[in-house]
């Protein structure tokens, strides 16, 4: 009896001191946390060797397709470009990089702050889109419309365009 714990005390050593070890190289993160919920992530999405924008999330959900990452609490940051985006909710691809934001969607590039119901990323060609509406508001100006887009710096807004300048 006495010999009992003693044995399954040098299992457990032998089992810790073998995953220890043993190299892991490349393992791939999606594998490791598919159906897995991870609270407070930060994500850094690099294009080629430069840091593309960096995103603090409350919650992240890897979906049991393992490509898509359901989010919770989303605060993104793109330095090159001023620009900061919130929201309640979003997916992001993991194969593509494309983020799509949805509830309370609320950003601000430099002075301007901008809200609107859905907002998606896409880092191909470096286009915010706006399809479900969108608000801007500047120090002397609010502009309205039905959809819009960041393409290189150019916000464009279409579709029952109403401005206000003050």
């Amino acid at each position: 009896m006495r010999l009992l714990p003693l044995i399954l005390f040098l299992i457990s050593i032998t089992i810790i001191l073998y995953f220890i070890s043993s190299e892991r190289k490349g393992a791939n993160v999606r594998e490791l946390v598919r159906g897995s919920v991870m609270k407070d992530v930060d994500i850094i999405h690099f294009k080629e060797t430069r840091k593309d924008w960096t995103a603090r999330v409350r919650e992240a959900f890897f979906r049991s397709d393992n490509e898509l990452v359901d989010l919770k609490g989303v605060r993104l940051d793109y330095p090159e470009r001023e620009l900061q985006l919130r929201a309640r909710v979003g997916v992001y691809d993991l194969g593509s990089g494309r983020i799509k934001l949805k509830k309370d969607i609320r950003g601000t590039v430099r002075d301007t702050e901008f809200s609107s119901a859905s907002l998606t990323y896409n880092p191909d060609n470096n286009m915010i889109l706006a399809k479900k509406g969108i608000i801007i508001k500047g120090k002397r100006f609010r502009v309205t419309g039905d959809s819009g887009k960041i393409v290189d710096g150019m916000m464009r807004i279409q579709g029952n365009v109403n401005a206000v300048f003050y």
